[in-house]
């Protein structure tokens, strides 16, 4: 990335080239976390409301190993989340987008898939400090970012694993509030 702090992109063609740019050719190992490339396993659910910008990082994604399913919403993210019947290995999610929040969907996400590891990632400073919930197993990067930075958040959170106890049994007749439980 050089001295450059921020990339607009504006067109499919440009996400291409960017992503041709930033990610690294392939190799033995990435030194930072000696995890070899393309060999992370499961599923990681991606959640980010701006097209591109989740079209370079599902590339990236997949690069590493990881079977992507996309999301452009927190409530999209909810109804994908329950189709995979808990198959997730690893949520990457904007923080800032309209409708419900990458912190609302986490929140949701993870009463019914406890120490699920999450990955935030914003580049909204106009939007003030964040706070990431400390009941919930993530980590946050700042956008921008390159596939070095972002392989090795994701590598740190996947090696804390499932560490957060679950949340507290709740029955149909009284789920938290703004939850609806899912009918088998």
């Amino acid at each position: 990335w050089g001295a450059m702090e921020y990339v607009r992109i504006t067109s499919r063609e440009q996400a291409s080239a960017l992503h041709e740019r930033i990610t690294p050719a392939p190799r033995q190992s990435d030194h930072h976390m000696n995890v070899p490339l393309g060999t992370l396993r499961g599923t990681t659910l991606l959640v980010e409301d701006e097209p591109l910008v989740r079209q370079v990082l599902a590339r990236m994604l997949n690069e590493f190993g990881f079977m992507v399913v996309e999301a452009a919403g927190g409530e999209e993210a909810l109804q994908a989340s329950e189709r995979m019947n808990g198959d997730v290995t690893l949520v990457v999610t904007d923080i800032h987008m309209p409708g419900m929040n990458g912190i609302e969907f986490a929140r949701a996400v993870s009463i019914r898939h406890p120490g699920l590891p999450i990955l935030f990632i914003t580049g909204g400073e106009s939007y003030g400090p964040v706070v990431l919930p400390a009941d919930l197993n993530g980590d946050l990067l700042w956008k921008p970012f390159g596939p070095d930075s972002f392989l090795v958040k994701v590598n740190r959170l996947l090696a804390r694993g499932a560490h957060v106890q679950p949340h507290s049994a709740w029955s149909d007749a009284d789920p938290p509030a703004g939850i609806q439980p899912t009918q088998r």
